[in-house]
């Protein structure tokens, strides 16, 4: 199991939730029945932080979320992640589903992947992000061995004066 570390509110509210002595006291990680919802770590706390106008605002988030100039598609993924995960909390979207959210806002020479990746029924979301990053990669090289390379004209501190001389 990860190791998870709440910060600021959440760490103060975690702490009087667990502290001996707390009315209705979490005892639990997820509950085992209905009856255990008041002791279950995971109910309340997305009953707490995880409200109806932060799931709307994450859901904004993810429809505008774009791959920024000058971003890498390793950031963009891990954005277009974290903004899944905060979506579908428990984790029903199809991989169809993650695949467009993270294609759709790719820049313009990377969404040509969206087709590619529809058609097959067994892609994942960590395909398109892999295919994302070899064609990023490529397009890189390219760039790097197709741009023209210029020396720098030498700059002399004075003309120099030809000598006239006579052909006889």
């Amino acid at each position: 199991m990860p190791k998870i570390q709440l910060n600021g509110f959440p760490a103060i509210w975690f702490s009087q939730k667990t502290n001996t002595g707390a009315q209705q006291r979490i005892v639990k990680w997820t509950l085992a029945n209905i009856r255990e919802n008041n002791t279950s770590f995971t109910t309340r706390f997305e009953n707490k932080f995880r409200t109806p106008i932060l799931i709307s605002k994450w859901h904004m988030e993810l429809e505008r979320r774009t791959q920024n100039p000058g971003e890498i598609v390793t950031e963009y993924a891990k954005a277009i992640r974290k903004l899944i995960k905060c979506v579908d909390s428990g984790r029903n979207w199809t991989e169809k589903q993650k695949i467009y959210s993270f294609t759709k806002r790719l820049r313009t020479n990377l969404y040509a992947l969206w087709p590619l990746l529809a058609l097959k029924d067994n892609s994942t979301m960590n395909m398109a992000i892999e295919l994302a990053q070899k064609i990023e990669n490529n397009q890189r090289m390219h760039l790097r061995f197709t741009l023209p390379i210029f020396a720098p004209a030498p700059v002399m501190a004075s003309t120099p004066q030809v000598a006239a001389t006579s052909f006889a």
